[in-house]
Parts: structure tokens; C-alpha cells; sequence
């Protein structure tokens, strides 16, 4: 996984609500109002946790980015955040979980088919019988039309942040160039800081090939913004997969 959300982090959270908001919606009409344990595999800040308290019997995240744990540890001390690579994160005491969440187009940062693949067999490892595994994805739709010649600008008090999107159509690739210019009031001075981001995507046959490769067989997917099935204008695709 080549991104990792250095700088981003303290400004991640901006743009949250826009997701976990639908998402939650998603979710209360897919699947049991219970409680559940939880692994949220890259958890980022863990704001999964504010949205889908509800939900919750035990949670824990994991993400590759110190920065973005930091926060987490720090907004969320009751709950347990480690560090390790999502695709191969393997639980000591061999605990399986009711809900595997993968969410906020966590897979379209693994830039690599086979990387994919290593997360949905884990997912299917990770989970107990019954248990769903719940990831979105950002879709190839979504790369071509609206990463293309994107360009946002937010402005606070503090800081102005300036994202720039492309897409290479020859290796499905989509790149967000993001700038940073932070204002220190001690010297009255803005000071200058980048990440890049990077994904890839997959049709959504494809991604549906993929986990059927790694046992699961119920598989539903729901446009993120609609609830209703996806079609060829869905830009954020969210899969419900159930083991049994």
C-alpha cells in the first residue's frame, strides 16, 4: 500500500460525514439491528466507531498509518487500534468477528489485483459463521468520469486545502494531489505540505469474480448514495457478503 496519509490525517475527518452518513443509512437496512464484534480493517481515524455505535459489542481497528492511530488512540481510548497491513492481519487469540468492515474505499488503495484477493480470503478467515463482510469500493466509473480534471478547494481559518485529481486511463489509475497550506499564528506564516493518494478499481463483475474465488457466495451490492442496486452511473459501490 503506497499511500500513507502523513500529512492528510489531521485534515481526514473534514470530509467524513459525506460518506459514513449514507453508509449507516446502508447499513440499517441490510442488515440485523444487533450488537456485533467488530474488526474494522483500515480503520483510519475510527470514526467507524461514532457512526455505528449502535452496532457495537466489540471493535477493533487496524490501519498501516501511524498518523491516522494517533488520532484514533487519542478521539477513542476505550477501544483497542493496532498497527498492521490490512491484507494479511492475522488475530493472536485466533477471534473471529460477526462484521468485517472494510469502508471508505479502503481497497481502492491496494494497488495491486492480487492484493485484493489476499483481503477477501482474510476477511473470509477473519469472520464467524453468519457474519458479513461490508466494504465499498470507489468504481471505475467514478475514476474515469469524476477523478478526471478534478479539482476542490477547502478553505477554513487555519489552513486552505487544495485537491487535484487525475486518472490514467491506460493503468486504471487515479491520483489525488493534495496541498496544504497551514497557518502558524506564532509566526504569521503559512507553511506547505503534500500527499498523494493513489487508487485503482475494478468492474464490479470483476470484484464479484474475486470474492467468489474466496468462498463467499451471498453477495449483494447497493449503490452507496441510492440504496438501490448499482448501475453504470454508481460511483461509490458497497458490497454486503454473508458467510456461511
Amino acid at each position: 500500500m503506497n499511500n500513507n496519509y502523513k500529512n492528510i490525517a489531521k485534515f481526514y475527518e473534514i470530509c467524513l460525514p459525506d460518506f459514513w452518513l449514507p453508509f449507516t443509512r446502508l447499513l440499517k437496512t441490510k442488515i440485523p439491528d444487533s450488537k456485533y464484534n467488530i474488526i474494522d480493517l483500515g480503520c483510519g481515524t475510527g470514526d467507524a466507531i461514532k457512526y455505528l455505535e449502535s452496532y457495537i459489542k466489540k471493535y477493533i481497528g487496524i490501519d498501516h498509518s501511524n498518523e491516522m492511530l494517533e488520532i484514533a488512540k487519542k478521539k477513542y481510548p476505550n477501544f483497542e487500534f493496532k498497527k498492521a497491513n490490512i491484507v494479511e492481519y492475522l488475530d493472536p487469540l485466533n477471534s473471529q468477528y460477526d462484521l468485517v468492515l472494510t469502508a471508505f474505499d479502503t481497497i481502492n488503495h491496494l494497488l495491486e489485483k492480487s492484493n485484493w484477493e489476499r483481503l477477501f480470503a482474510n476477511a473470509y478467515n477473519l469472520l464467524a459463521l453468519n457474519g458479513y463482510f461490508i466494504f465499498d469500493i470507489c468504481t471505475v466509473n467514478d475514476h474515469k468520469n469524476n477523478w478526471k480534471n478534478y479539482v476542490d478547494i477547502i478553505e477554513r481559518d487555519t489552513f486552505t486545502w487544495i485537491k487535484n485529481g487525475k486518472y490514467n486511463s491506460e493503468k486504471n489509475i487515479a491520483t489525488t494531489e493534495n496541498i496544504f497550506y497551514i497557518f502558524n499564528p506564532i509566526t504569521n506564516l503559512y507553511t506547505k505540505e503534500y500527499d498523494q493518494i493513489t487508487q485503482i478499481s475494478f468492474e464490479i463483475e470483476v470484484v464479484i469474480e474475486m470474492l467468489r474465488k474466496y468462498k463467499f457466495s451471498d453477495i449483494s451490492v447497493y449503490d452507496l448514495h441510492s440504496g438501490s442496486e448499482v448501475n453504470y452511473q454508481t460511483s461509490v459501490a458497497t458490497f454486503f457478503c454473508k458467510k456461511y
